[in-house]
């Protein structure tokens, strides 16, 4: 919240002073490298629709001045925020743009980050096999390079991959390294989704820890709420209640599926957003189920 109050406060007067191609910052256009940080922060909050918007405005600036450091940062900033929508294919293109562009500046700080995104792009479509070496070589670029402070969410990435592709023993190594590393690194919206994933996983290994699985979900939920991260927070309704469908507790389940669905849905999501379509089929097992019975 703090990133866009400030990123949009100073876009505002870099327009005014129409300073847009002149201004750098760290070797960068600074307008488009702050559009990428505006535009994904809004991405996090849920307002996908303004955060693409923005974007789109610094990567045309970007690719007018030709800084392609910027267009690497820009289709980074993409990437996530499609990672956050539940578009597979989106993410994969900004992803592939973005370690494009910093491939051809030289630069290698973010293209481990690129990589990581480009994993949880396939992830969202399924493909857990390309989504694992992706997301693998990304994790191991982050840590050629230093930037240990990106390693948890690339850490987070591999939890999913790993538990979607059913080994649950390394999904739930890498969701405690991302909690682990969160918590050194004080980064509380990391926090929250470590222990989301920690707490999906630990129900599908042992039926019987149900109870902790749910107090880890409900955690982590907890912390992306208070920082308002609306497209994170409704992926935490959502592990809540697929969780809750396969414990027997349907019409909890049901609820917190519904407002899953209900974020998704105002934050304007694309028809084809993966955790959209996971909250409804899950929906439809609930109900399924009570007519069954």
């Amino acid at each position: 919240m703090k990133a866009v109050d400030i990123a949009r406060r100073a876009l505002q007067k870099i327009e005014e002073h129409k300073a847009e191609k002149d201004l750098l910052w760290g070797g960068s256009n600074a307008y488009s490298a702050l559009s990428g940080h505006c535009g994904m922060s809004l991405g996090f909050l849920g307002n996908f629709e303004e955060g693409k918007a923005i974007m789109h405005k610094g990567l045309k600036n970007a690719l007018e001045v030709n800084d392609l450091g910027a267009m690497g940062w820009i289709g980074l900033c993409y990437a996530s925020l499609s990672y956050g929508e539940g578009a597979g294919r989106e993410t994969i293109d900004h992803a592939q743009t973005g370690i494009k562009y910093y491939e051809e500046t030289g630069v290698e700080i973010f293209r481990g980050y690129g990589f990581a995104l480009l994993g949880a792009g396939y992830y969202l479509l399924g493909e857990h096999e390309q989504a694992r070496t992706y997301a693998q070589k990304g994790l191991k670029a982050q840590k050629e390079v230093g930037l240990a402070i990106m390693a948890p969410i690339g850490y987070f990435y591999l939890a999913a991959i790993h538990s979607a592709g059913g080994d649950l023993q390394s999904g739930r190594e890498c969701a405690e390294e991302a909690l682990r590393l969160s918590q050194e690194f004080n980064g509380k919206a990391m926090e929250g989704l470590a222990w989301m994933a920690l707490g999906s996983i630990e129900w599908k290994a042992d039926p019987t820890h149900i109870d902790v699985a749910e107090a880890d979900i409900r955690k982590g939920s907890s912390i992306l709420e208070e920082q308002k991260l609306r497209a994170y927070s409704a992926q935490g309704y959502l592990f809540l209640g697929e969780l809750l469908v396969d414990g027997g507790n349907r019409d909890a389940a049901l609820e917190s599926l519904k407002k899953a669905e209900a974020l998704y849905l105002e934050m304007r999501v694309i028809p084809q957003s993966h955790w959209l379509g996971r909250a409804q089929e899950a929906m439809g097992r609930v109900e399924a189920g009570s007519k069954a019975t």
